[in-house]
């Protein structure tokens, strides 16, 4: 059995995959272990360019592409990666990260030590050396409402009620984070039996923080090592600022409400998203605000609403 399997989800991006496989490389030496990309049925040339480096770089016995029928999402990538190689951990990695040497080594040591940890996540870092938001608290109704608003204030008196932002500050290391990115994150094969597949029902976001969730309530920790370090080049849709979002974002915000909170959590998280959009318009019509950074969400957040467990039905264009 292999010690580690790692996998990749590739959406036409084979350059960036590559890249992502070849810093793999160097930091799996002397670690039994598979890299398993997953091509999410990318119609384009990607599983000839990354057939291509396989055969010429010689690597063909450690790297193996999975070409999957349909376009499945994130969790369908990893969880069909993750049923093709028998190891003992799991490393879910975006294509758009790379892993800086011994990141791989050390985050193995810390999971073998640690008692019941199921999953561990590295330090994440831009490509500008900045160290980028990766540890969050639980999206709750409450959070939309905060998120919405964007005044300071407001989240300060929530704060001391014990609601918080979802993003936690990035030098707060002694409060133990809800749910990671998963960016880059190692996971015991043990945890990942008991607990299951990802959830294939999102297409793409909100499962990440779904799975901890679900980790957490079966007995297993999570924890987050500024020890070993991966580098995002983070061309995630959330961060494109002035855009509308696409449907499948939308149809995840709402599918993982509705199994968390209940059809009645999902209501109270849309209306307080809108109150908290209605305080931001009055503060930027004063001159003491900024627009939200995406566009049309208090019409979008309640697409998919009737049929919130519907989210696969939602593709990516």
């Amino acid at each position: 059995m292999n010690k580690l399997c790692v996998v990749v989800i590739n959406y036409k991006t084979p350059y960036m995959t590559i890249r992502c496989a070849d810093s793999l490389l160097s930091g799996l030496a002397g670690i039994l272990s598979k890299i398993i990309i997953v091509d999410n049925n990318s119609g384009d040339e990607s599983i000839e360019v990354m057939s291509s480096w396989i055969k010429r770089n010689g690597v063909n016995d450690v790297v193996n592409i999975i070409s999957s029928s349909i376009n499945g999402g994130f969790s369908y990538g990893c969880n069909l990666g993750a049923s093709s190689c028998d190891s003992e951990y799991l490393l879910f990695i975006n294509s758009d990260a790379l892993v800086e040497k011994n990141s791989i080594k050390i985050m193995l040591s810390i999971i073998e030590r640690g008692r019941r940890i199921g999953i561990l996540a590295p330090e994440v870092h831009s490509q500008y050396g900045e160290i980028e938001k990766s540890r969050f608290y639980n999206k709750t109704p409450l959070n939309e409402f905060l998120k919405a608003a964007g005044t300071g204030v407001i989240t300060k008196v929530f704060n001391t009620l014990g609601v918080h932002e979802v993003a936690q500050y990035i030098d707060d290391i002694n409060t133990p984070p809800e749910w990671v990115s998963f960016v880059c994150v190692l996971l015991s094969r043990k945890m990942y039996a008991q607990v299951g597949d990802l959830d294939e029902g999102y297409f793409m976001y909100s499962e990440d923080n779904d799975y901890c969730r679900r980790m957490v309530t079966n007995g297993w920790k999570l924890a987050i090592t500024n020890k070993a370090k991966v580098v995002h080049f983070n061309k995630g849709l959330s961060n494109a600022k002035g855009k509308r979002l696409p449907a499948f974002y939308y149809a995840s915000r709402a599918r993982y409400f509705r199994k968390h909170y209940g059809c009645l959590g999902l209501l109270v998280a849309n209306c307080l998203f809108m109150l908290g959009m209605f305080i931001r318009y009055l503060r930027y019509l004063i001159g003491k605000g900024i627009p939200y950074k995406h566009k049309l969400s208090v019409f979008d957040i309640w697409r998919n609403f009737l049929y919130p467990l519907r989210c696969r039905e939602i593709k990516r264009d």
